[in-house]
């Protein structure tokens, strides 16, 4: 499927999406202060704005409550974006049974992602990383399911940013560093997450 054109309007998110970018990485060196969360959280905002411009050219099929990506393992995610996901884990009642799924799973493949909960919607939502924002589905979604006869047919186009964005989430990751290492992180969601896990764990003893 060609990439339609992108619109001034959403060339002008993604600008905006990199300033933020620039500014959470000056702020980094600070550690998590309000004012870093303030600025990455604005470059999730300009990301999905500029997702939201281009989309629609796809005729994309994704419908509320679907699933049907959610049962591999994402992948190109950076330390920051996993830290973010597991700050939202850590006052949940549930944590421990989302972080043991997290293990099984680094033993099996296959399966739904341990993010999602009950009703089979995602958990940690507005904290998703990137390669689940970038994901959705130009044909039936069902077909997104890597067990449905027809997968291989999908159409999946992926509303990826740029290199230089890639760059610079490595680059806050690598000072932002929180002592955990965010910069040498597994770059898979569930490596990612059990590794996370196991260097809060030594930080705490």
């Amino acid at each position: 499927m060609n990439a339609p054109p992108i619109s001034e309007e959403a060339q002008a998110a993604m600008h905006n999406g990199y300033e933020a970018l620039l500014q959470a990485h000056a702020l980094a060196e600070d550690g998590l202060s309000d004012a870093f969360v303030d600025v990455f959280t604005a470059w999730w905002d300009h990301y999905e704005r500029f997702i939201a411009l281009v989309a629609p050219a796809f005729k994309p099929e994704c419908k509320a409550g679907c699933n049907n990506c959610c049962q591999q393992n994402p992948r190109g995610i950076s330390g920051v974006e996993l830290y973010f996901i597991d700050r939202l884990l850590r006052d949940r009642p549930d944590a421990y049974a989302v972080r043991a799924r997290f293990k099984r799973r680094m033993k099996t493949e296959g399966g739904p992602c341990p993010l999602l909960d009950e009703r089979g919607w995602c958990s940690v939502y507005a904290a998703r990383p990137v390669p689940c924002r970038m994901f959705f589905a130009a044909t039936p979604p069902d077909w997104c399911h890597p067990e449905h006869p027809k997968h291989q047919s999908a159409v999946n186009p992926h509303l990826v940013p740029s290199e230089r964005h890639a760059l610079l989430l490595r680059a806050i990751s690598q000072r932002l560093g929180l002592g955990l290492g965010l910069g040498d992180l597994p770059t898979d969601l569930h490596g990612g997450m059990v590794a996370i896990e196991e260097r809060l764990a030594r930080t705490t003893e």
